[in-house]
């Protein structure tokens, strides 16, 4: 049985590189450090395994020392640097259509990942649950 690898766009990793290149950090090393390849700051749309991704932030978090990095990290993204993704989110004119492009979107820019909106009652929860064994 092969093996399932959760792939994910490189651009998820756009609020820890701009961190990271504020804070002068050796970027290029940290993702060599965590095998990830350089190429990945300039291909913004490129599949990447999930697990590296994950691992290079928690990895470049402690090699600087930040405690809420990952906080800062994503004051540091925007919607719109979500590559195609992003761009579709923004064209949407409502809430409800962002979250419904976003679910039928998802498995096209993150495969590690299944999200789904669960009403209860007066409330709507969005759900999300990683599908892959190896996220």
């Amino acid at each position: 049985m092969a093996s399932y690898i959760p792939l994910i766009r490189a651009n998820v990793m756009h609020g820890v590189i701009a961190l990271l290149q504020q804070l002068n950090a050796p970027t290029e090393r940290l993702l060599a450090e965590v095998k990830l390849p350089p190429f990945v700051l300039q291909e913004p749309e490129a599949l990447l395994p999930l697990r590296q991704v994950l691992h290079f932030i928690e990895y470049a978090a402690h090699a600087e020392g930040i405690e809420y990095f990952g906080l800062l990290a994503g004051q540091k993204s925007q919607i719109a640097n979500l590559g195609a993704l992003g761009r579709l989110l923004c064209q949407s004119l409502t809430l409800h259509k962002a979250i419904h492009t976003l679910i039928c979107l998802v498995p096209s820019y993150n495969s590690g990942d299944r999200i789904w909106l669960d009403q209860q009652g007066d409330r709507v929860w969005l759900c999300r649950v990683p599908s892959g064994k190896n996220g």
